[in-house]
């Protein structure tokens, strides 16, 4: 890992000006705004210098289809405890056109094979862990990402993307590209619909109900999405881990 030159902060400098609320916190780290001079970054924290380097040596394996690592958050003397990527633009169905939405379709579609030829898993593909470096799509979010060559995957999941397949095993299962796949199609439905899959369930007070349902079949509507060759892909995506393939 090589250390850049543009930008490289001890936390207990940059602490206070961290903008709040986190843009995200979950077991794999709290995400932040932070402005620096007339720059935007994000900076993200993680527990432990172990995590930070992982996630950071996965940035930096998947090359020009992450988004890129500009800088190190230090704790004390040399502890590395978080990264530092510029600001991009968050993807937002709401505000886009049908034509932008599948100009992004053509890239999600695209670049997880890219990923896994790299050797990358990422373990939690949806639309919130995509940006756009103008209207080039980035991943991020490496956090619960592993290699094709490691046997199982990091245990946190997001059930909302997550084939039955997945969702049937106890624990951590096989590690299996199918998964990317599968997830990446719930994306191309987010992306179309603006909707937010399952949103009727409430998995913070009924994950269990949730899994239950993914597990027995229930699977989002792609006759939601208007555009046959997007909605072609998620039907393919979703019967990667069909119940019917599980022999449920």
């Amino acid at each position: 890992m090589t250390n850049p030159t543009s930008v490289d902060w001890r936390l207990a400098d940059i602490l206070s000006d961290l903008q709040q609320p986190a843009i995200s916190r979950s077991s794999q780290g709290l995400v932040f705004h932070y402005r620096h001079g007339d720059v935007d970054y994000i900076v993200k924290l993680r527990d432990t210098a172990t995590q930070t380097h992982r996630e950071i040596d996965f940035l930096e394996r998947a090359g020009e289809l992450s988004v890129e690592v500009v800088g190190y958050i230090l704790r004390g003397k040399d502890e590395l405890i978080g990264f530092v990527m510029p600001r991009l633009q968050v993807i937002d169905p709401l505000t886009m056109t049908l034509e932008e939405k599948t100009d992004v379709f053509h890239q999600i579609r695209e670049i997880i094979p890219k990923l896994h030829a790299r050797g990358i898993i990422h373990g939690d593909v949806k639309l919130s862990n995509m940006l756009l470096h103008g209207r080039t799509l980035k991943l991020c979010d490496f956090g619960t990402s592993a290699l094709i060559s490691e046997v199982m995957y990091p245990i946190a999941i997001s059930v909302r993307w997550c084939s039955p397949y997945r969702l049937q095993i106890n624990s951590a299962p096989p590690l299996i590209q199918g998964e990317d796949v599968y997830a990446a199609g719930i994306a191309v439905w987010e992306l179309f619909t603006g909707q937010v899959p399952f949103a009727d369930i409430d998995s913070d007070d009924d994950e269990a109900d949730l899994e239950g349902r993914i597990r027995s079949g229930l699977v989002v509507d792609s006759e939601q999405i208007p555009v046959e060759e997007a909605r072609l892909y998620l039907i393919e995506c979703l019967n990667l881990f069909s119940c019917s393939s599980l022999g449920t």
